[in-house]
């Protein structure tokens, strides 16, 4: 019997069972194989995504990333091309995260859930081939939009369609991803530069019935005129797709025994651009969570507030970033995509701002050697959860010492542990706050 059960082979779901592998528990990881399908679904990765991979030990996956295409963003009437994205194939990308979780130990089962149910202290998973699946410990629910929900939703934004085509025979060249605002909605484009790319629109749902996905789709490509050049020589291959991609969080992400990861827990806009990021990160601290509930019960509730706090926090901050790339397109304020989507969730700063010298030291719940456990922070406006070590340095005690007198970098340097450049770096981010004078002679 394994000590938790994992269901979803998805990014949050591998990167989950790897680290809770780790920490020395038996994982059983669920999913279904080659998810991806044949249709060509392309995924977006920043290069901050891939080094989260790479840190999780996924090296295979990182193997398996397509080309880094630069991204060319029509906005608001302007081009940009700064920045770039690596391009992903989902279905032979989670195969290799799914080899690796293997490699790391991990027990990966193929096949489909229907059901599961607690009893006792036991989890009890039912695949849809009859096969049962136990759990003494904890049940991670990965499986992303796909996980029931019901009513359980605290927060959601306006409801959005995604619509997908993969499209053929497009002239070779180098990799390419694009995005395009048009009057109802955005556009997102990917070309591995290999003949085949894949072109999403983003719109108003519908509502009920869901309205013809192929007409739907031809109107927007018809008012997207970006989107109509980025797909000239090509055809359409296979049918179009869509899929729910509105945001939501869940008002439960941690309940007795089970925790959500991922887009089970929250899913935030795809504007915002940070999905993959998302549920890279919070499956690394369901980690730690996990492994304190389990074997410091005491701190459980400890556990609980960091999990919850990190959830809410993160999903307005991504809903925030969303609304204000929304409000920088100005040329339909009126329509009514555009309307609901830039005021909501509210108006407050997607990045608060540093305020000089305001600052304080306080206890809050962190990530500790593969525990949650309260520690000394400084906490900022814009670090509300506070920041316990900032290059290798506790930022909280250098900030005390500081206070007291210690002016010598070399003897901080000595006292910490850490090099003149980590207690340089770390003075410097209280410097820049002004929350200290000036920096330690050095």
């Amino acid at each position: 019997m394994a000590d938790i059960v994992i269901l979803g082979a998805g990014p949050g779901g591998c990167v989950a069972a790897i680290h809770l592998c780790r920490l020395g528990f038996a994982v059983t990881l669920i999913g279904v194989p080659g998810r991806g399908g044949p249709d060509g679904a392309i995924e977006g990765a920043s290069p901050r995504v891939v080094e989260g991979f790479r840190r999780a030990g996924c090296a295979g996956a990182v193997a398996a990333l397509g080309p880094l295409a630069r991204r060319r963003a029509v906005w608001d009437g302007a081009t940009s091309d700064h920045n770039g994205e690596y391009l992903i194939a989902r279905a032979s990308f989670d195969q290799a995260l799914r080899e690796d979780a293997r490699a790391a130990g991990v027990t990966v089962i193929d096949g489909r859930v229907t059901g599961y149910e607690r009893r006792g202290d036991i989890w009890q998973v039912t695949l849809r081939d009859g096969r049962p699946v136990s759990a003494s410990g904890f049940l991670v629910e990965a499986r992303g939009r796909r996980a029931p929900r019901g009513r359980q939703v605290v927060q959601r934004g306006a409801r959005t369609l995604a619509l997908r085509r993969r499209y053929i025979g497009l002239p070779p060249g180098p990799a390419r991803s694009g995005a395009a605002s048009f009057r109802d909605g955005w556009a997102w484009f990917a070309d591995f530069g290999e003949g085949e790319a894949s072109l999403q629109f983003f719109l108003d749902h519908p509502g009920a019935g869901g309205g013809d996905r192929a007409v739907l789709f031809e109107a927007a490509l018809a008012a997207c005129p970006e989107a109509h050049t980025w797909v000239v020589g090509g055809r359409p291959a296979g049918p179009v797709l869509a899929r729910e991609a509105t945001a939501l969080r869940h008002a439960r992400p941690l309940e007795e025994r089970l925790i959500r990861i991922g887009d089970a827990a929250m899913a935030i806009d795809p504007l915002s651009g940070h999905g993959l990021f998302e549920a890279v990160g919070g499956a690394m601290a369901a980690a730690p969570v996990i492994n304190t509930a389990l074997n410091r019960p005491g701190d459980g509730a400890l556990a609980r507030a960091f999990y919850e706090q990190r959830q809410s926090t993160a999903f307005l901050r991504h809903a925030r970033i969303g609304r204000d790339f929304y409000r920088a397109e100005s040329r339909w304020p009126d329509r009514p995509f555009w309307a609901v989507r830039r005021r909501w969730p509210d108006d407050a700063p997607g990045h608060a701002a540093p305020v000089a010298g305001v600052g304080e030291i306080c206890r809050r719940p962190v990530v500790c050697d593969g525990f949650i456990v309260r520690r000394e922070v400084v906490v900022t406006p814009d670090q509300p959860r506070g920041v316990l070590m900032l290059a290798g340095v506790p930022l909280a005690a250098l900030w005390r010492a500081l206070g007291a007198g210690a002016a010598d970098t070399a003897s901080l340097a000595e006292h910490f542990g850490a090099t003149p450049g980590q207690i340089a770096e770390a003075a410097g981010w209280l410097m820049a706050r002004k929350l200290i004078r000036s920096a330690p002679a050095g």
